[in-house]
């Protein structure tokens, strides 16, 4: 299969990223359906694989609407799951029955998915419109943490009657949670454990190509400015029909994304076939705001809170540099997944969060070589290589 180097992707989408006034075009010619198909709400997912569902809305301190997903269980054993960027809870399903979701309710759990806001489920807010005011954008992973992360786990402590949850974060998932420790700490007496699954904190060793991708941090921060938009992959935006024309096409999609996806995230295409690639065209990518984006590329730079430039760093933290997260505050357990073939959440970087945190109870490196960022959540054969893991150590720390 031909290799696509992040070059002429880049190329190809920053092209793509100029063209929102065209997205109408773009449908007519490429005939984009950009609304999603019949199975493609986490409900009904979840009961076509033959669980029940419930649906909530929570409303955070701040006034946004989140919803939260439930596949009831044992009240005594909730277990609450977070999904990373670019995704929304439906990531935890989309195997069928070997999904995370899935397996969890299998085992007995309480199983409760979150959408943090700006996913599809969660773009709404109590007096701000996210289609016509920007402030709703306003956000990076910190509030998410700050705000959406409190907001659920008191929603699902006060449903069940229970004093603490379990946690399982995949990417950015697990990040806010290390935020909300840091800045938020009474709530780590609320967390029996956090399974962190590809864990985020800093980019210090990431692998090339992505070393080139973050070295470009000024580069990709001015083409996302030029867009003119504080929200990226909207429902409707130049960008997201872009990415419907090229990554979904059934001749190139998956030959030229794929591609790009594993030059990002480590080659394992045993475990995203084809078949399975297409059904991603439903769920991903999400909204997700320029802050939120531009937090991450910051991370290069360390775990620190969000870097505005020296003047208005002045203004919000009353110095010209942003402080970093004080992980020291971090008490909750935190059991620390990461593989060898990831090129964004490395080994070496997991093993300096191991050290940072004075709390880790278990840190693996996940067997299989091969098994990369997506694998986590959407591995073909993840009920062998990472379920058994999450289990015995949801099992070793229910307490």
């Amino acid at each position: 299969m031909v290799k696509i180097g992040l070059r002429t992707f880049f190329m190809i989408l920053s092209i793509g990223l100029h063209l929102t006034s065209a997205v109408s075009i773009l449908e007519y010619l490429f005939n984009l359906d950009v609304n999603e198909n019949e199975d493609s709400n986490f409900k009904d997912l979840v009961i076509k694989y033959g669980k029940e569902c419930e649906e909530y809305q929570v409303v955070t301190e701040d006034g946004y609407i989140l919803t939260l997903f439930r596949i009831p269980g044992d009240v005594n054993r909730p277990v609450l799951l977070v999904h990373g960027c670019f995704g929304s809870g439906d990531s935890f399903i989309l195997r069928g029955k070997k999904s995370l979701a899935y397996a969890l309710a299998e085992a007995g759990y309480d199983v409760w998915v979150c959408n943090y806001r700006g996913t599809k489920y969660s773009r709404k807010h109590v007096t701000v419109d996210p289609d016509r005011d920007d402030k709703f954008w306003d956000y990076s992973f910190e509030e998410i943490g700050y705000y959406d992360m409190p907001a659920f786990i008191d929603f699902i402590l006060e449903k069940t009657g229970q004093a603490k949850l379990q946690t399982i974060g995949y990417s950015q998932g697990g990040t806010v949670f290390y935020v909300m420790g840091s800045i938020k700490p009474e709530y780590n007496e609320k967390i029996k454990v956090l399974i962190s699954l590809a864990p985020i904190a800093h980019f210090y060793h990431i692998k090339n190509p992505v070393t080139r991708l973050f070295e470009n941090e000024s580069r990709l921060s001015n083409i996302i400015n030029a867009m003119g938009k504080e929200e990226i992959f909207g429902p409707r935006s130049g960008e997201r029909a872009m990415i419907d024309a090229i990554c979904w096409s059934p001749l190139t999609g998956y030959k030229i994304c794929s591609q790009f996806l594993f030059e990002l995230v480590g080659y394992d295409e045993d475990e995203c076939e084809p078949k399975f690639y297409y059904k991603l065209k439903h769920y991903i990518p999400n909204s997700i705001s320029k802050k939120n984006v531009q937090h991450l590329l910051q991370l290069r730079r360390g775990f620190n809170r969000f870097d505005y430039g020296p003047e208005r760093n002045l203004e919000v933290y009353n110095a010209t540099s942003p402080s970093k997260y004080d992980l020291d505050k971090v008490k909750m357990k935190i059991v620390l997944y990461v593989s060898k073939n990831d090129r964004l959440s490395t080994v070496e970087d997991g093993e300096e969060l191991r050290n940072e945190f004075s709390n880790v109870v278990e840190f693996r490196i996940i067997e299989r070589d091969e098994f990369n960022h997506l694998d986590f959540i959407w591995a073909k054969n993840m009920d062998k290589y990472i379920f058994p893991h999450i289990l015995r150590a949801l099992e070793q720390y229910n307490f």
